[in-house]
């Protein structure tokens, strides 16, 4: 990791572990995960903030949080929501997390085979759609 990148996980790392404690203490910043914030399972299994910022963003109303704040526009509250979930995969090791799950998602046969089935449906359905 270069010098810049150091110096700003020696700030962000201690500015997390701050923000832990004044939640609750719940979130964990662990250095052999690379300083990612996680939170432990029941099962004693880490599950990483960053995969709980991506469960509320597909659960999110957007229409409910548009409404509640109608001077922004629907790209700018998913851009907060991006923001949030890129705080949460911040680390020391300088892993892109999106990157690493795009590979594993191109990757996966089951998840190619369901992106191809989908279009097709969408190509017969424009193709069969009445004029």
């Amino acid at each position: 990791m270069d010098i810049a990148k150091s110096r700003v996980a020696d700030y962000i790392s201690p500015m997390y572990q701050q923000a832990s404690r004044r939640n609750g203490g719940f979130v964990t910043i662990d250095h052999k995960f690379g300083d990612l914030p996680l939170l432990w399972g029941s099962d004693k299994h880490p599950i990483f903030v960053y995969e709980v910022v991506e469960l509320i963003e597909e659960t999110l109303d957007f229409s409910e949080l548009h409404s509640r704040l109608p001077t922004l526009s629907y790209a700018q509250i998913a851009g907060a929501v991006g923001f949030l979930r890129t705080l949460a995969q911040f680390n020391r090791k300088g892993v892109d997390i999106d990157a690493m799950q795009d590979e594993d998602m191109e990757a996966n046969s089951e998840f190619q085979q369901a992106l191809r089935n989908a279009v097709q449906d969408k190509e017969t359905a424009r193709v069969l759609a009445p004029l």
